[in-house]
């Protein structure tokens, strides 16, 4: 079996910047140099604000760059995942202004618009006249590339509940049945979404049986540094351990779809026993996981909290 090998994608020198110092001759070097490299796909980030700078407008000379971007892609030999609403990235929101809801503290994490850092978070995401915004993005973008072959899935967006967490796990699947229904419908092309480890052992939710069902594989952003239930820093089982957890929420309802992180299965996902075998059941004071290692892959080893996540158990009433 051949794995494909890709990578984040921001060019060298304008980084987080690209759209607005666009430079197709250095984007056309790093792709290059990515094929050098043995690479065959790239993901790259749509910067919210730069292509919508208002709700009900586009930048068309962003939009023109965009599909610049992904000659410049297929003219290296390489595939692409362009990522839609970015959103999140590298422990900053980045946002446009107009996204921005003034009864909502930035929180966690900075918030950079075009006018620069704000001290507000982002409005609902999730539904509303947000949501209606983010339709004609995925409209206007999928329609620029449109049956592009270079185009290997689109991403609807980088860690998104980083942004902003859904009010209801109802929202989270409208969300993404609306986008992608759109992008698929305007482009051709499937779509998934950047989901990641806190989406399972926090519940934001977030539930891969649901927000899933349109994507054409799920996409699952581990890290062993960040994971409280990691045996060290550098677990090299966390990544496929949260890709099975996935999985195993998205067979619930997708069944045979192909689905990311399906080899990293050796559980039984037959029945309502999810085998948690990196877990320990025991959590801090503040409901997040403990270090450590399940002793045997039983569901009464499961922390609750994942199994909600996953739709296996009912969530508690209050």
């Amino acid at each position: 079996m051949r794995f494909s090998l890709g990578i984040n994608y921001w060019p060298r020198r304008s980084a987080m910047h690209m759209w607005q110092r666009f430079d197709p001759g250095e984007i056309a070097d790093d792709m290059a140099r990515l094929a050098d490299l043995g690479f065959d796909s790239v993901r790259f980030f749509l910067r919210w604000a730069d292509f919508q700078p208002e709700p009900h407008r586009m930048d068309r000379t962003m939009l023109a760059r965009l599909e610049r971007v992904m000659e410049l892609v297929g003219a290296a030999g390489l595939r692409a995942m362009p990522t839609l609403f970015c959103g999140h990235m590298s422990g900053v929101n980045w946002l446009p202004s107009w996204t921005l809801d003034a009864a909502r503290p930035a929180g966690r994490f900075r918030t950079i618009t075009e006018a620069g850092e704000s001290p507000y978070g982002c409005g609902d995401l999730y539904s509303g006249p947000l949501l209606q915004a983010q339709r004609l993005h995925a409209r206007e973008a999928g329609a620029v590339l449109r049956g592009n072959p270079a185009v290997v899935a689109w991403d609807l967006g980088n860690e998104f509940s980083n942004v902003a967490e859904p009010a209801s796990a109802d929202d989270a699947r409208e969300w993404s049945k609306r986008l992608s229904d759109d992008l698929q419908s305007m482009s051709g092309h499937p779509v998934t979404g950047g989901i990641h480890g806190e989406d399972l052992t926090r519940d934001r939710n977030i539930r891969p049986a649901s927000i899933a069902e349109p994507w054409i594989f799920a996409t699952m952003h581990g890290y062993s540094v960040y994971s409280d239930f990691a045996r060290s820093r550098t677990d090299p089982e966390v990544v496929p351990f949260l890709a099975w957890l996935v999985s195993a929420g998205q067979t619930l309802t997708l069944r045979s779809r192909a689905v990311a992180g399906r080899a990293a299965a050796t559980g039984d996902l037959s029945g309502r026993s999810a085998a948690c075998k990196l877990c320990l059941p025991e959590r801090n004071g503040d409901g997040r996981l403990r270090a450590g290692r399940a002793r045997t892959p039983a569901r009464a080893r499961a922390p609750r909290s994942l199994l909600v996540v996953l739709g296996r158990l009912p969530r508690r009433p209050p």
